[in-house]
């Protein structure tokens, strides 16, 4: 290759990341860092004999607990928060029952 196709390709690449989406690194709110939840599934369930399919996202859950927009789901010390930064507000949602995250995996035995 030619030292200018690198250089081309090299400033490409930039420009490309430059334009390329950034997802939130973390939340800093009351001098404690949030870690941000992104949460995406898609269930599956039988009712009355037919398969129902579910997709359901982190904004449908807080749109589903009342939160409008500026809300987001974070992570901190094993618990979930619904925080809006712009407003100064935060809702511990596991302590209402709505929603946990687990990070313990479980055991599994070798010989399996």
């Amino acid at each position: 290759m030619k030292l200018n196709q690198i250089i081309a390709g090299c400033a490409l690449a930039v420009g490309l990341m430059a334009f390329a989406p950034q997802s939130q690194a973390g939340i800093v709110f009351e001098n404690s860092l949030f870690s941000p939840l992104s949460i995406k599934g898609t269930f599956s369930f039988t009712y009355n004999g037919k398969v129902h399919k579910f997709t359901g996202t982190s904004k449908d859950i807080l749109n589903q607990l009342g939160y409008g927009s500026g809300w987001v789901l974070a992570y901190y010390d094993g618990y979930v928060y619904a925080i809006n930064t712009s407003q100064g507000l935060y809702e511990n949602l596991t302590d209402y029952g709505y929603v946990y995250v687990d990070f313990t995996p479980e055991p599994r035995r070798l010989d399996a």
